[in-house]
């Protein structure tokens, strides 16, 4: 069935973010420690998912402050509060560079389907790396679980129960004599918590509900402070809790919208990735680290009275092995990545061999690919892609006249995948025709529904869409509002350098510069196509595109 083809939004990646970590309060509870009206936040992350307005990256940004700061209230260990904050912003580098690559023709479950398989799924093994090596020197005293697979669901536990049992099992304790309360610490009104909190926990290991992060944090604090369990100890639990609360989550909306089976397998996937990229990493760890530490001892041998030869490497080779292995290894998945996408197929690749750290790289690869032809002829799309290509390239170049092109768009339903799409050609075309205003109309219209559906060709848009706006003595809020979301878009880098001003006053004195340059070029722009005099008018500083 024809549907509104479209990624989610980096509104909804928020949104679910904040769902699955469950921090978003109840009526009657606050958001940790953070003064945020309850019903403002839960209104403020539904608009913000639907991105409507022009202050994309304002946002963005308030609610990402909302969210480090309740991480950073709930964690005060540096290094706790980072690995899930740098992990989260992993995240939304590899999301958005999907996003800003790839053209869908699906709808948003079915596009971020495409996410998963292609973008998350072979970039996860490589941000738990990251934060499993590269950081092991700060987390060696933290008491953690020694199964390494805990945070993905089997067929008897959740990550979150998985986690639970482990903080009895560490205490020596069952959950009925954990959840046990020292009355006399108790209120009169909370005379009747324990029976609630065991009722609860019960409900929880059995996977009947999945805790607001509020009420989990509430339960095992009055735990906590019955069996007078040290304040470092009682972190790391809650940092366990939260991860395994947010994996929990994850893997019950995957069930809901994909099925069981799609999640067992994509357990099974990651599994086998993370097997592969820590075997990769051994392997190169040992070689590596004799020549750090052969380096080290001649620098000392060299000046031994020096106090900075003589800093203790140790404490930073966990780091430095693992940006060398980045380097030296996973960025060959790139050069990989390029050749399989040149010659079409991965025939000529090598096989897997146990003393060459490149395992995963072929093995994620060799997986994409396999799901890459499997998506590379969608029989009830062909006609809408053959048509999104005839308008783009086709009519816009005369090739082709926009009345056939438009008897086929209206044939094939592109007015419900793409509706844009015919916004945006006849914005040009009545641009070319200097019937500005009717073009701006247009414009304005595709804006709405183009965002996070037309990959590479989302930023050739932007560019009609400033050079319009330019052309339209009232077109400064269009103007602004297809910055801004450029802006907003190229915040973690991925588009040309124009869009990387913020305020408000910045932007209106582009506007006003970026007017007279296209003046200077107005006559001219029949005899040129829409990229040609975007590079004029915006002198861009770059290569390519």
């Amino acid at each position: 069935m024809h549907a509104l083809a479209q990624f989610p939004s980096q509104g909804d990646l928020i949104k679910f973010i904040y769902d699955a970590l469950g921090i978003i309060p109840s009526k009657s509870e606050q958001i940790l420690d953070l003064k945020i009206e309850n019903k403002s936040l839960q209104k403020s992350l539904q608009r913000f998912a639907k991105e409507e307005g022009s202050n994309f990256l304002e946002n963005f940004d308030l609610h990402m402050q909302a969210l480090h700061s309740a991480i950073a209230d709930l964690f005060p260990t540096w290094h706790l509060q980072h690995s899930i904050l740098d992990t989260l912003k992993d995240l939304f580098q590899c999301y958005l560079g999907a996003v800003l690559e790839n053209h869908t023709y699906l709808n948003k479950k079915d596009s971020f389907e495409f996410i998963i398989q292609t973008t998350i799924l072979p970039r996860l093994p490589i941000s738990i790396l990251k934060y499993k090596k590269s950081y092991a020197d700060f987390f060696k005293d933290v008491h953690a679980p020694q199964d390494f697979y805990w945070f993905l669901e089997t067929n008897n536990q959740t990550p979150l129960s998985n986690i639970m049992q482990w903080i009895y099992t560490s205490e020596n304790l069952d959950q009925n004599n954990f959840h046990s309360l020292e009355q006399g610490l108790l209120t009169t009104s909370e005379s009747d918590q324990q029976e609630k909190d065991l009722w609860n926990v019960d409900n929880w290991l059995k996977d009947k509900t999945v805790p607001a992060f509020a009420m989990l944090k509430a339960t095992f604090d009055r735990a906590f402070k019955s069996h007078a369990i040290p304040k470092e100890r009682q972190e790391g639990y809650l940092f366990f809790l939260l991860i395994a609360r947010f994996c929990t989550y994850c893997s019950q909306q995957i069930k809901e919208n994909y099925g069981t089976s799609f999640l067992q397998t994509m357990s099974e996937k990651l599994r086998s990735y993370l097997d592969a990229i820590y075997k990769d990493f051994h392997i190169f760890y040992n070689d590596e680290m004799k020549a750090i530490m052969n380096e080290q001892r001649n620098i000392m041998a060299s000046d031994p009275y020096n106090i900075e030869n003589n800093v203790n490497i140790e404490e930073m080779t966990n780091f430095l092995v693992f940006q060398s292995f980045q380097k030296n290894c996973l960025q060959a998945g790139a050069e990989l990545a390029l050749h399989v996408q040149r010659v079409g197929h991965t025939n000529d690749l090598p096989d897997f061999d146990d003393h060459f750290p490149a395992n995963f790289n072929l093995i994620t690869l060799k997986d994409g690919f396999r799901y890459l032809q499997s998506q590379a002829n969608p029989e009830q799309f062909l006609a809408n892609i053959e048509n999104y290509h005839h308008g783009y390239f086709d009519v816009l170049n005369k090739q082709m006249s926009f009345e056939n092109w438009f008897k086929e768009y209206q044939s094939c339903h592109n007015y419900i995948v793409y509706p844009w799409l015919e916004q945006w050609i006849r914005g040009v075309l009545l641009f070319k025709q200097n019937d500005i205003a009717e073009a701006l109309n247009f414009m304005d219209s595709a804006f709405k529904t183009i965002r996070y559906s037309a990959g590479k060709h989302q930023e050739c848009f932007l560019e009609d869409y400033l050079l319009i706006s330019l052309a339209n003595p009232k077109g400064y809020k269009s103007f602004k509002q297809a910055y801004k979301w450029g802006t907003f878009m190229n915040h973690f880098g991925g588009l040309k350098p124009l869009f990387n001003l913020e305020s408000d006053e910045e932007i209106k004195q582009l506007y006003q510069a970026k007017k007279d340059a296209f003046k200077a070029f107005e006559k001219m722009k029949n005899k040129m196509d829409m990229k040609t005099l975007a590079k004029m008018v915006f002198h861009w500083r770059y290569d390519q595109g």
